[in-house]
């Protein structure tokens, strides 16, 4: 580890010496043409313009020094900002330039780090850009019974098919019900119709009876085989009645019992059915949903966004690695401001982004330098001015000395 270090060290020694010697050299090689506006060209030609001091009454003057005044602080201010910006544009070059001279030995591992980090990035862009079809409520609310919901799954499946089922038996229960009451019905009325029968027939007999009995009182004739055949026909007709109103009254009393039966099963099945839904109303409920099928799209995309999720943080652990490994290098061979390269560190192993990015440096720094040079020349042109009043106008001085003090200048 010791030699490692040492030999590191001499690295670093050596490109610190290679970039003072090319830097300037760079540089120069570098200057793009930075070409002005022609407008802004006209404009900062014209506040250069030259006044006639002693065509200037006492109120021209204070003015005029004031407005001499109002342009040094500006640009003075100007020029404060533009510096620390041209250092950093500097620095930032002066950077570029260690880079490009590490060796290849050495930045093996920086541009591995650099290489991940732009995988990763595109990794992290596609994780945030999934579309998600689950809510964050809904999200918790499965976190939250992750482990109950395979099984309530199952279980409101099952309630789903039963309550299914128990319609249908409703139903057939339904249909056979009125069936029956249809038939319990008829049989009644035919019971009314036999019984109605029964008293016609006893009606008929007794009628023959005393027609036959009149007959025989008129005509004194024998009507014991008449009597006899009357006698016969009404049993016979009594009997096939009676026969039939007993075959009638079983059936009638079938038919309530397996009526009494389907009712007895309708509110047994009713109050399954009940039962049965208001459970799977609990469930829906509970898990916020309208069916089994929505409960296992839930789970579905629960399970889909949790691997996201873990994914998205083995991403981001990753991520941090490689940009600490990034940063911890570009620290050991002294770049200013490492954090910089995490958000272009394509251009670590990538020559043409760099030169892209010197570029770009190139033209901010000329276009830095040209503001710095009008500022400059802004302040020496408004001292001159307020010199030159001072030695045409002796009498103008105290106003000059008194406002510049005022506004913290030095001549």
């Amino acid at each position: 580890m010791n030699i490692l270090n040492l030999f590191r060290k001499k690295k670093k020694d050596e490109i610190q010496e290679e970039v003072q010697s090319v830097a300037v050299s760079e540089t120069k090689k570098e200057q793009p043409e930075v070409t002005l506006d022609e407008d802004i060209k006209t404009l900062m030609e014209d506040s250069f313009v030259k006044k006639d001091v002693l065509e200037m009454d006492s109120a021209e003057r204070n003015l005029y020094i004031r407005e001499n005044c109002d342009k040094i602080v500006e640009a003075s201010r100007q020029l404060e900002d533009f510096k620390t910006e041209y250092q950093a544009v500097t620095q930032y070059l002066t950077d570029t330039q260690k880079i490009d001279l590490i060796t290849d030995d050495s930045r093996s591992e920086l541009e591995e780090a650099a290489k991940k980090i732009i995988t990763l990035t595109k990794e992290r862009l596609k994780y945030q850009n999934a579309e998600i079809k689950i809510t964050n409520d809904q999200y918790k609310m499965m976190e939250q019974y992750e482990d109950d919901i395979p099984g309530e799954v199952k279980k409101i499946n099952e309630k789903e098919s039963y309550h299914k089922a128990l319609q249908q038996d409703m139903k057939y229960l339904s249909a056979e019900k009125k069936t029956l009451l249809y038939q319990r019905d008829q049989l009644a009325d035919y019971q009314k119709e036999l019984n109605q029968r029964s008293i016609l027939i006893c009606g008929l007999t007794g009628l023959l009876f005393i027609v036959l009995a009149l007959l025989s009182q008129v005509f004194k004739a024998d009507m014991t085989i008449p009597f006899l055949l009357s006698v016969v026909f009404g049993l016979i007709c009594g009997m096939i009645t009676f026969q039939a109103a007993r075959k009638n009254q079983a059936e009638f009393h079938l038919t309530e019992r397996k009526l009494n039966r389907a009712i007895s099963l309708a509110n047994t099945v009713k109050v399954k059915y009940i039962n049965n839904q208001l459970s799977i109303d609990y469930s829906y409920n509970k898990f916020r949903i309208h069916s089994a099928a929505n409960l296992t799209g839930l789970w579905e995309e629960y399970q889909k966004a949790k691997e996201a999720s873990s994914k998205y943080k083995k991403n981001t652990e990753e991520l941090n690695y490689y940009n600490e490994v990034l940063v911890r290098e570009l620290k050991h061979y002294q770049i200013a401001d490492p954090e910089v390269w995490l958000h272009q560190s394509n251009a670590i192993f990538d020559n043409r982004e760099m030169v892209e990015i010197r570029h770009r440096l190139n033209v901010r720094r000329q276009k830095l330098r040209d503001r710095m040079d009008y500022n400059n020349r802004m302040v020496d042109e408004s001292m001159n001015n307020m010199k030159t009043l001072m030695e045409n106008v002796p009498e103008s001085r105290d106003e000059v000395i008194k406002t510049v003090k005022k506004y913290k200048i030095s001549l």
